[in-house]
């Protein structure tokens, strides 16, 4: 049977026991905050931010001694209880827990008192999306394909030394099974982990590469290779393999919390609102629409999101598509049954009209609410609005589409780009017709204290070393 890999973060941990994750609860709910003398507050605060600046490049053993510190200083932290509950979620996701359960549990339970102590704080809305952790399905699935019976078999133990700590021995039953399954990413990837944990991050990052060799848009190679990066003293490098890991995989939420925390610590400009849209159920034939509460509506954006609602449950209904599209403009005739895609980018596009004036000029108001839709108006005006709706919606029933999209040079530079000039760079794409600069583009990352392109491009192989 094969054993959980050990994932890149899980490694950085090292070898001890899950026990060693193991954080004290957090007050219950409703209990007052913990009284602590605001200079002790404010030294917690500095230690916490100083865990969380830690994790995000990737230095998780000073993480979890500085968390430990912080919530020592003040059990009610908000910067303690985020890194206490990210470095739980990572060591479950690393397959390191001993009890995943109980420690998605806790690091719920962490979250959950951050957002009632700081819930307008800045980690307040990872900490939402990860109050109950992980999705434990992924909407897209890591690319396997099957390996002879022998070859499996030196995997199996591989992984079995890799889980034991015995990373020479792991190396060569990996290579083994490369010989046998040449052809396989994952395998290529778990590779990587085991030369990894012997402190060799150049060997790693050659593994790492070989299997973006093979699938070019594996987003969680993409992700390893951004932390040996930073790891490298790198970050601009590791940027521009964090943009590759969330532009390849809407839905990878481990490298969504690693590229928003990197943000975050860079102080890079990160846009990328929390509403994801409207839930839109059919409950025995009656729609019901349900959009996110928030603390400050905006009437125009609220009309919005009716808007794309009804028209996204409309056109994805095929009894109401055709009698709908009669009353669109310029609709193609004989269309009745539309593509996930094309719903998403018809009810987006019809949406964004709410916000035209008198004159027909889409004019759209700065307000908390209305980041979204300016977004939007972005991508549409340089021809972005699928990209728009694989991230800013990413709805899992445009995971066969954003697939295929993502299988092709083009596509996958056009997701960079969004990523890195739109979500990174705060509303700067590039128009069509403009050099893009291919899948590199992604590395040209602009920071507070640097500017430009890095030092070199992405060194994939173009075929896979041999072991």
């Amino acid at each position: 049977m094969r054993l959980a890999a050990l994932a890149l973060l899980g490694l950085l941990i090292g070898a001890a026991p899950a026990a060693a994750l193991t954080f004290d609860a957090p007050a219950a709910e409703g209990a007052e905050r913990a009284k602590v003398p605001p200079p002790k507050q404010k030294r917690a605060a500095n230690v916490g931010q100083k865990a969380i600046d830690s994790l995000t490049v990737g230095s998780l053993k000073k993480a979890l001694t500085l968390t430990r510190k912080a919530l020592k200083l003040d059990p009610d932290s908000p910067e303690g209880l985020f890194a206490a509950g990210m470095l739980l979620l990572r060591n479950i996701e690393a397959g390191t827990a001993e009890d995943p359960e109980t420690e998605r549990a806790l690091a719920g339970a962490l979250f959950r008192r951050l957002l009632e102590i700081d819930p307008a704080g800045m980690y307040a809305a990872i900490a939402s999306s990860a109050a109950d952790g992980a999705p434990a399905q992924p909407v897209l699935s890591d690319p396997d394909p099957p390996c002879d019976e022998e070859s499996q078999a030196h995997w199996n133990q591989a992984e079995a030394h890799l889980a034991a700590g015995r990373h020479e021995d792991a190396v060569v039953s990996y290579d083994l099974a490369i010989r046998g399954c040449p052809g396989n990413a994952r395998l290529r990837l778990y590779s990587g982990d085991a030369v990894f944990a012997q402190g060799d991050l150049g060997g790693a990052l050659l593994r790492y590469e070989a299997a973006l060799s093979i699938e070019p848009c594996y987003w969680v190679a993409h992700r390893f290779a951004g932390d040996v990066h930073f790891q490298s003293g790198r970050p601009l490098e590791g940027v521009g393999s964090l943009v590759r890991s969330v532009a390849c995989n809407p839905w990878y939420e481990p490298g969504r919390r690693f590229f928003q925390d990197m943000a975050a610590g860079l102080e890079l400009p990160l846009v990328w609102p929390p509403e994801r849209g409207p839930r839109i159920t059919n409950d025995g034939g009656k729609l019901d629409i349900s959009v996110v509460n928030v603390e400050e509506e905006h009437e125009t954006a609220s009309s919005a999101w009716l808007m794309y609602g009804l028209m996204k449950a409309g056109l994805a209904d095929p009894d109401m598509a055709e009698s709908m599209a009669k009353l669109l403009e310029n609709w193609p005739k004989g269309v009745s049954e539309l593509s996930p895609l094309t719903v998403e980018v018809t009810s987006l596009a019809l949406a964004l009209e709410v916000f035209r004036d008198e004159s027909g000029e889409l004019t759209i108001p700065e307000h908390p609410e209305t980041t979204f839709w300016a977004l939007i108006a972005e991508a549409e005006a340089a021809d972005r609005l699928r990209e728009a709706a694989f991230f800013l919606i990413a709805d899992p029933w445009l995971a066969p589409e954003f697939a295929a999209v993502a299988a092709t040079p083009d596509g996958r530079d056009r997701l960079n780009l969004f990523v890195h000039n739109l979500l990174l760079g705060g509303g700067n794409l590039v128009p069509d017709g403009a050099p893009s600069g291919g899948e590199d583009a992604a590395d040209e990352v602009t920071s507070p204290e640097a500017a430009g392109p890095p030092g070199g491009t992405d060194p994939s192989p173009s075929s896979p070393p041999d072991p």
